[in-house]
């Protein structure tokens, strides 16, 4: 995704969390503790779990400060208005202006736009300063660790490398599909992306996590950078199912 599409879908997600949270303002003034409130809090956290994930820089504060706030287990209605106005009028706009001002820096970096545009959010937040700082080898672990973290992070596993992506993309018990199961091509795309992502972590995740004398130059390292942001890209986008209870 290029930065341009990058910022509108970081938009939207900010424009649905201001939805929601006019919803939720509503909910209260007129229910007291209503269930509908609480049901949107929820949806609105699903947004916020987005834009932490693909966020341009990492450890926003801003985006931490509206995290606390939502996560705010208030008891008093009064005090929940005042904490979700707060939150419409005070760190919405503050996170705006962050986004704004980070796609205006993003947009002047002329000499790196081509490859960050690119490279998928995820990989940008865990490798692309240390790409920058000419830290060839932890960018290229950082993108395989991060593409893993992913898949954790849309399937609930607790296992890595080979064990976790034959969990989650199993062919008889798949918590993520790619597009269907149900044709020989839908099928053969499952299992030839299980091989891929198995031999990403065999083949360039395990070497240079043992080895420091495995450091790439900056071309090879920007390619790496790509290659895992395509995996980020089918991972984000594979559709979660629930597993069979076997």
């Amino acid at each position: 995704m290029d930065a341009l599409n990058q910022y509108m879908e970081l938009s939207r997600h900010l424009r649905s969390i201001i939805t929601k949270a006019y919803d939720i303002v509503s909910a209260f003034a007129y229910e007291g503790d209503s269930y509908v409130a609480f049901d949107t809090i929820r949806y609105i956290k699903d947004d916020i779990r987005y834009l932490r994930r693909a966020w341009p820089v990492p450890d926003s504060p801003i985006l931490s400060k509206l995290e606390t706030a939502i996560s705010m287990n208030l008891k008093n209605v009064s005090d929940k208005l005042e904490q979700w106005n707060h939150i419409i009028t005070v760190l919405i706009p503050d996170i705006s202006d962050e986004l704004d001002d980070l796609y205006i820096s993003l947009g002047n970096r002329t000499e790196s736009y081509g490859l960050e545009g690119l490279i998928h959010p995820i990989i940008i937040r865990s490798s692309y300063r240390q790409y920058i700082e000419g830290l060839y080898r932890d960018a290229v672990l950082n993108a395989i660790v991060a593409v893993f973290d992913l898949i954790r992070e849309r399937t609930g596993f607790a296992e890595d490398g080979v064990q976790l992506v034959g969990k989650a993309f199993s062919i008889d018990n798949p918590v993520l599909i790619l597009s269907t199961l149900d044709t020989d091509s839908g099928m053969n795309e499952q299992k030839g992306f299980i091989q891929i992502l198995q031999g990403s972590y065999i083949g360039i995740r395990n070497p240079k996590a043992h080895s420091l004398q495995m450091n790439p130059t900056k071309d090879v390292a920007a390619q790496y950078l790509v290659f895992a942001s395509l995996l980020a890209r089918r991972i984000e986008e594979a559709r979660v199912i629930k597993p069979k209870i076997m």
